[in-house]
C-alpha cells in the first residue's frame, strides 16, 4: 500500500495506523484505525458557523467505514451522540490523504 495520495483510489483499505484525510472542503479527518476513532476538523480558513458539525474537533468511535477513495466522497458510521446510536457522514470528495502515525 502506498502512502503516496496525489491521485487515483487507495489499493487496500488501511487496517492500521492514523491517517489525516482532507476534503474537497477543506475538513480534515484524523481517523484512528488503530483505536476505530474519527475526529473532524472544520476548514480553518472557512468562518462560516453553518459549516460545523456536532462534535467537530472531538474523538468519536467509528463504527464503520465505506472505502477511502481520492475523488470520492467517504461514507462513515459514527457514535457522535455517546449514546450508541449510530450517525452517518458523508464528506465531500476527498482530495489526500496521508498516513501520520
Amino acid at each position: 500500500m502506498s502512502d503516496d495520495t496525489d491521485a487515483g483510489e487507495l489499493p487496500a483499505m488501511p487496517q492500521t495506523g492514523v491517517y489525516l484525510v482532507v476534503t474537497l472542503t477543506g475538513s480534515h479527518y484524523r481517523i484512528d484505525f488503530d483505536q476505530k476513532t474519527a475526529t473532524r476538523f472544520p476548514d480553518p480558513d472557512d468562518a462560516d458557523p453553518a459549516k460545523n458539525l456536532r462534535q467537530d474537533e472531538n474523538e468519536r468511535p467509528l463504527l464503520r467505514m465505506g472505502a477511502l477513495e481520492i475523488g470520492h466522497d467517504l461514507v462513515m458510521v459514527l457514535n457522535i451522540r455517546g449514546d450508541g446510536i449510530p450517525t452517518v457522514r458523508r464528506t465531500t470528495p476527498v482530495v489526500s490523504w496521508v498516513r501520520i502515525a
